[in-house]
């Protein structure tokens, strides 16, 4: 018989706003294959109509990270990157409903996976964050925290109105198996760079982290004087060992068209995700042999992202990396 899969409800509160923490402790003593975190509340717009932000409620997730130990973190993101990871991998499911911005209380609902298993392999179930050994330590008090901002980063009022946050709550569910456990491989994915400037080739080189296995990593980029996704903004994208040998260089608009067919979207479901967005996918479908082994080897530099701007162009630019710990 298979393991039995199960997603239950583990945790609701009201959560702090303002950048202050609402870490809680994951408790279950099963193989954690998901965390779901759904945001629900309302915008409240009084006077006159409000306008809703680039991004508007996914704003609001400043943070979504999971904590090992104390000093381990597997998971680290921004509800924004996080949202279109989620909708590139699951582009059928409905991730997000943002609020109106008429005056009155408009309501929204944001849901964000936090993955901890590899599933859209052909190879099978993939890797799993044990809940109780990692690498011969025992896990104590495995965390999930939820870091918030506040209405500023979700919308501005009109003339002479207000805009506020309200009944905000936060639903926590676990997807975990009963299987057996593996202590020494856990699937990594967490933000390398955030807002990183790139007005030149020289800006957009990125030292990536040694000593794992590296998947894909998710670009997201805006237009440094608009401030806005853009597609415009990045010529190419180049993943380079030694800073001068090439594992994968591709323009943009061909990354896309890439991730397009290997996640099988037309051209509707991808314009869902929105733009400015790609993932720098090393394998495909299934196949671990595209994996990069970041780790440093007889004295050689680490492997390096780089990302070119396009001519007369500046981006900010967000990077998160998915990866496997503890197989180099």
């Amino acid at each position: 018989m298979g393991a039995e899969k199960r997603e239950v409800l583990i945790d609701n509160f009201v959560p702090n706003q303002a950048q202050q923490s609402n870490k809680h402790i994951y408790n279950r003593r099963f193989v954690l294959s998901k965390l779901r975190f759904e945001l629900t509340g309302a915008l409240v717009v009084a006077t006159a109509a409000a306008t809703l932000l680039e991004d508007g409620i996914l704003n609001l997730v400043k943070r979504l990270s999971f904590t090992l130990f104390g000093d381990t973190t597997p998971f680290s993101n921004s509800g924004r990157l996080q949202h279109k990871i989620n909708s590139m991998i699951n582009a059928d499911r409905e991730f997000l409903s943002q609020p109106a911005v008429t005056t009155g209380t408009n309501l929204f609902s944001l849901s964000l996976d936090m993955p901890f298993t590899m599933r859209d392999f052909v190879m099978g179930e993939g890797f799993k964050l044990v809940t109780d050994k990692f690498r011969g330590r025992e896990i104590k008090e495995p965390t999930y925290n939820i870091l918030l901002g506040d209405v500023t980063d979700v919308a501005t009022p009109g003339g002479g109105g207000t805009v506020a946050l309200s009944n905000l709550n936060v639903n926590v569910y676990a997807q975990d198996e009963d299987v057996e456990q593996n202590e020494n491989e856990i699937r990594e994915e967490i933000i390398d760079q955030e807002d990183l400037k790139i007005a030149s080739a020289a800006d957009g080189l990125i030292d990536l982290r040694d000593n794992n296995i590296l998947r894909r990593i998710a670009i997201q980029a805006r237009d440094f004087s608009t401030g806005l996704l853009d597609d415009t903004v990045i010529d190419s994208v180049q993943l380079v060992r030694n800073q001068d040998q090439v594992i994968k260089s591709i323009n943009w608009t061909d990354l896309q068209n890439e991730n397009k067919k290997e996640y099988g979207l037309g051209d509707d479901l991808f314009s869902k995700i929105g733009p400015g967005f790609a993932f720098l996918q090393l394998d495909k479908e299934g196949d671990l042999s595209g994996f990069v082994d970041t780790a440093i080897k007889g004295g050689t530099k680490t492997v390096q992202l780089k990302i070119l701007p396009a001519t007369g162009k500046t981006a900010l630019v967000d990077t998160s990396k998915e990866m496997i710990l503890g197989r180099s």
